[in-house]
């Protein structure tokens, strides 16, 4: 596995990134898994960019910074969206991704469109590394 972290304020991750990183991945063996992670998250055009490639590619979108009342902050570590393409199948296996919820039974502070994603394994969830 190869990764490239792109972090980007405000600006979605656009295909001339995918296309730079197919020059990456003709370099390695055949066996590899591209992973490219942005906190800005990708553009659809970076999306299908990736799904046309011959080359293994995931694409992994994580918490960045939100804007709040016009102030720029961190955002909880978390991955927001995760995406592959048909070549990195063999790589994804029986990986499934979720959307979890967080704690809803706390009514006063929970927020039902604030979310993060779930990988699991064979139909069990992965932990998470600390």
């Amino acid at each position: 596995m190869v990764g490239q972290c792109k972090y980007y304020e405000r600006k979605k991750i656009g295909p001339s990134v995918i296309r730079e990183w197919e020059g990456v991945m003709s370099r390695q063996e055949l066996d590899t898994l591209g992973v490219v992670v942005a906190s800005s998250g990708f553009t659809s055009s970076c999306v299908q960019a990736t799904l046309s490639s011959i080359y293994p590619i995931a694409l992994v979108t994580i918490d960045g910074e939100s804007e709040q009342n016009g102030h720029w902050t961190h955002a909880e570590e978390a991955i927001r969206g995760f995406v592959w393409n048909k070549a990195a199948e063999y790589f994804i296996g029986k990986l499934a991704v979720a959307k979890k919820h967080y704690d809803l039974f706390v009514v006063e502070q929970a927020d039902p469109t604030k979310f993060t994603i779930q990988l699991m394994w064979d139909g069990q969830p992965l932990p998470l590394l600390q």
